[in-house]
Order: structure tokens, then sequence, then C-alpha cells
């Protein structure tokens, strides 16, 4: 992940057991390391990864005194949209007017791996229309996915069900690592409401490009 801390340990041999012998090496850019301890077959790491360090795979290489190990890849994950696992049956709310309708994502990394993070997912939303006119657009949320995993509850609860009434939006997420903010590529189009019959509905179309 970009913009944080990571504790790595690395496994060989004939590490020795002092630090100020032993050297970690990453390719690419936006990587330093500092060792923090050392044993014979081991060696404890803290990788900072900065904002703008590249993506993908970074060789890792250790040198004791003037000899090099062999490398190994340390990968590094943005996180780029949220893949839609399911979508529950229209919930009708009781102790008032509502229906809601429950999804889960799982988030994934540019190579399309599960981030298997905790990290907060913000919801932007756009594109806000209502039928009639002038009703008040919902208020935008954030949620967090444990893990990688999200659950998010779409549509509406009000204290009264109001006559025949439509609101449409647009629903995009975006995910916030130290300083920097993700715009995730998955998009949801909105619509909620009640229909002249009476029949309370949400529709979700989602779209991942």
């Amino acid at each position: 992940m970009i913009g944080i801390q990571r504790s790595v340990n690395l496994v060989g041999t004939g590490f020795g057991n002092t630090k100020n012998k032993v050297t970690v090496q990453v390719g690419g850019t936006g990587i330093s390391v500092v060792v923090d301890a050392v044993t014979t077959r081991e060696i404890l790491a803290t990788f900072t990864i900065a904002a703008n360090a590249e993506v993908g795979n970074h060789a890792v290489s250790v040198k004791v005194g003037n000899q090099p190990s062999n490398s190994v890849n340390f990968f590094v994950q943005v996180p780029t949209r949220l893949r839609r696992d399911s979508i529950s049956a229209l919930m009708n709310q009781q102790g008032g007017c509502g229906a809601t309708k429950t999804l889960e994502y799982t988030l994934l990394d540019q190579a399309g791996e599960v981030i298997a993070e905790d990290l907060t997912v913000d919801e932007v939303l756009s594109n806000f229309t209502s039928n009639p006119s002038g009703l008040p657009p919902p208020l935008p949320k954030h949620a967090l996915a444990n893990a990688g995993h999200l659950v998010d509850e779409v549509g509406y609860r009000i204290a009264t069900c109001p006559p025949p009434f439509t609101i449409s939006l647009t629903q995009k997420f975006t995910v916030k690592i130290g300083q920097t903010t993700y715009n995730l590529t998955t998009t949801n189009s909105v619509s909620y409401g009640r229909d002249a019959s009476g029949n309370k509905f949400v529709t979700v179309t989602n779209t991942i490009p």
C-alpha cells in the first residue's frame, strides 16, 4: 500500500547479527528502508512507501558486507475498484417508511487482487434529481472496508410515506491513504422511491470499467 509503513521479515542465512553490516536495497522509487533487527537467519525491516512510489513489483535484495543476495519482489498495491459480490432483495423498513438493498463488495488493487486492509471507503454523490422537485438529496456516507470487505446499504428510511416520488443519483467511491485520495472506477446508478400504486423500489445499476 502507498503512503504507509510496513514491517517486513526477510528470511535467509548468513546475515550475521549486526545491523550495521547489513543493507536492504529496494529497486524502483518511493520506498525507503530502515533495518530494525538482524539475526543470522532473519532481518526485520521497516519499509516506508511514499505517496509517489511506483506501483507494482519492487526488487528487494540484501547485502551483508560485500556479499549480495538474490532478489525477491515487494508488491505495491493501490486501490482501483470495488467488485460487487452480492445485492440483497428489497427490504421494506418497518416503523416508518423506506426500502433498502444491501450490497457487498471486495476492494481490489490495480492487478485485480484483494486489498486485505481496513480502509475507509467514501461515497461521492452526483447527478441528483428528484420528482417532484425539491426533495432533499441523501447524505454521503463512509464505511470501513474490513480486510477488503465492504457492506453498503442503498435506499431510504423516512418517518412517513410521502406521495409517489423518485430520486436518482450517481454513486462513486474514493479511498484515502495518508494524504493521497484514490478514485475507484466502480460507479452505481441508483434510483429509489414509491410509485403511484404504493410500491417501493430501489434500483442499482453497477458499472466497473
